[in-house]
């Protein structure tokens, strides 16, 4: 791992002048919120950053509330801070299951719904050190030839990598709202940046109609594909089902 300067920064408007100074005297820095993927890119020399900019000692970006009709959640609000929360158990359960099932526990209790949100791809070629694949820079997508079980089938290209984002499918199903810059002055709704996503995301929102959803699945090209009208109890409820169909199935299997 190449060595680096740990930078705490106290606000989002520190962080983004941070990165602004670092970006004109040419050197390159990486937002962490829990650090469970960047620490991982960083030992494979993925990314090899002169300054980490730490967001986690940012005061009021881990919270839960329930405002104007809809639910504000802070972008370092852990996975298993949501899954456990009483408000989006009662009101947005199938949120609540989302988080319950993304990675490990040990993950969960780490992990931020920003960093969910921003995780990169999750290809062989993209995180080994050993292959200057496309979507490092490169002129090859070598997943066309090679592995590519996690990749694009259909669209894509010429990269063929896919969202990795576990939650992402849910909060655009959900109608979430992404309030970004200093001031959280930039408001656009999540779906317009599920491909796209970064750690400028300090803030999202639940929109007043929020609750009712739209059931979605993951195109393999990464894209989500909206397919028909239902409610958020309706669909943590098929989500619940589907669970536990998978339980028993695997029950009759042992």
């Amino acid at each position: 791992m190449k060595s680096f300067e740990n930078i705490n920064v106290t606000s989002v408007r520190q962080a983004v002048l941070l990165l602004e100074k670092f970006q004109k005297e040419k050197k390159s820095a990486i937002m962490v919120g829990g650090g469970s993927e960047i620490l991982q890119l960083m030992k494979e020399r993925v990314v090899t950053p002169d300054y980490v900019v730490n967001l986690k000692t940012i005061p009021g970006l881990n919270t839960i509330k329930e405002e104007r009709g809809g639910i504000r959640i802070g972008a370092l609000t852990t996975l298993v801070e949501i899954e456990e929360h009483p408000t989006v158990r009662e009101k947005l359960l199938i949120l609540s299951d989302g988080a319950a099932e993304a990675a490990s526990p040990q993950i969960r209790n780490a992990g931020t719904i920003g960093g969910n949100l921003c995780q990169r791809p999750f290809c062989w070629y993209f995180r080994s050190a050993h292959f200057d694949c496309l979507r490092k820079g490169g002129q090859v997508c070598y997943s066309v030839a090679g592995d590519s079980r996690y990749h694009a089938i259909f669209g894509g290209g010429p990269s063929f990598i896919v969202h990795p984002s576990d939650l992402a499918p849910v909060l655009v199903a959900l109608d979430f709202m992404r309030e970004e810059g200093p001031e959280n002055r930039l408001k656009m709704p999540l779906r317009a940046y599920v491909s796209i996503a970064t750690l400028f995301s300090v803030i999202l929102i639940c929109s007043p109609s929020g609750t009712a959803a739209q059931e979605i699945r993951n195109k393999p090209s990464g894209r989500p594909t909206i397919t028909r009208q239902a409610t958020a109890a309706d669909a943590g409820t098929r989500l619940a089902r589907r669970r536990h169909r998978q339980n028993e199935r695997i029950t009759s299997e042992r």
